[in-house]
């Protein structure tokens, strides 16, 4: 969410001496309307903290001005912030809006924020995953490829998939991550490579039947902050290319023959151009383009053969990652 601040301070020591019914030094007492204005003086430990907003599916907390700002609101008060996240977002985190795709995987979990720290329990004691633990998960998304793996919050889980992270928790993950993360400079397409170059195959064999690699359930897991270096790098990898999407040849007005309008959260510069949005929705966020701005092959070739040289005009590619199955295709 951005805001990783202390929302509440708890500095008041609590009196062993007092009595029982005697009102906590650490509670807020509510200013009576009926009062004000009347001189009654109040310490400063009464008066109502600044307001804060709380994501209704992750329940974090985080002053308004830590929200992160879409780039339409470079500049803006915090009260546009507010309302933008209270209206527009629907009482949404930044994240927990983002997140449009079905739960597939929890792989790993990390610290969140990086320095905090859990309470000590024995060593066959389970954390208690119905608690708001310091922590975040990465996950697999269904339909999505380990290249598009995402790091989110203990509350998410819990308020989406209870079972799932129940069960991460309990009996670690199911994915054999590799014992020593890949090297950046490894963790790359190299389609220079020597080794042979992804094949382009026009719908010939059954996308359904493949066998999925070996996994082995863990043991209830450490935290792994560097889990996505350890993604075998053949699940990353191009085998296949099983179809493809092309951009659709503009009319003569340069634009797509029917009007298409996709909402985003924020735009660059040339956000009026349709294309231009739908381009960078596509190449920056990974999203699949509209059939309004696309075409098959097939329909391509009716104009034009297919050349190599057309290959700025590919928008979407159907691929078989090595070592996986057809089912895990993106």
């Amino acid at each position: 969410m951005g805001c990783t601040e202390n929302a509440f301070e708890h500095d008041a020591k609590v009196d062993d001496n007092a009595p029982p019914d005697a009102p906590s030094k650490t509670d807020i007492i509510m200013e009576d309307a009926s009062l004000a204005g009347i001189g009654s003086s109040r310490s400063s430990s009464s008066v109502a903290r600044e307001l804060l907003f709380r994501c209704f599916t992750c329940k974090r907390v985080a002053h308004y001005q830590h929200l992160p700002r879409p780039l339409l609101f470079e500049g803006a008060s915090t009260a546009d912030i507010a309302e933008h996240y209270q209206s527009s977002k629907s009482w949404l985190c930044a994240d927990c809006s983002s997140y449009r795709y079905g739960l597939e995987k929890i792989i790993a979990w990390r610290p969140y924020p990086a320095d905090a720290v859990e309470p000590v329990r024995k060593p066959d004691e389970l954390p208690p995953f119905k608690n708001s633990l310091p922590r975040e998960y990465l996950v697999k998304w269904s339909g999505r490829s380990y290249r598009r793996l995402d790091w989110v919050p203990h509350m998410w889980l819990l308020s989406t998939n209870p079972s799932k992270l129940k069960n991460f928790i309990a009996g670690g993950t199911k994915v054999e991550l590799l014992d020593e993360p890949v090297k950046d400079d490894q963790d790359a397409m190299d389609v220079d490579s020597t080794s042979a170059l992804p094949t382009f195959e026009k719908a010939t064999e059954s996308r359904a039947s493949s066998i999925k690699p070996e996994t082995n359930t863990r043991t209830p897991s450490e935290p792994m902050p560097d889990a996505e270096r350890r993604i075998p790098l053949p699940w990353k990898t191009v085998h296949r290319v099983l179809d493809i999407l092309l951009w659709r040849r503009p009319d003569k007005k340069g634009v797509p023959k029917r009007k298409h309008k996709r909402t985003i959260e924020s735009s660059d510069e040339g956000e009026d151009d349709p294309s231009a949005v739908e381009r960078r929705m596509t190449f920056e966020k990974g999203e699949q383009p509209s059939s309004d701005f696309t075409q098959l092959v097939e329909d391509w070739e009716e104009h034009k053969k297919l050349e190599p040289d057309d290959i700025d005009m590919v928008a979407w590619a159907f691929i078989k990652w090595d070592e996986l199955g057809y089912e895990e295709g993106e």
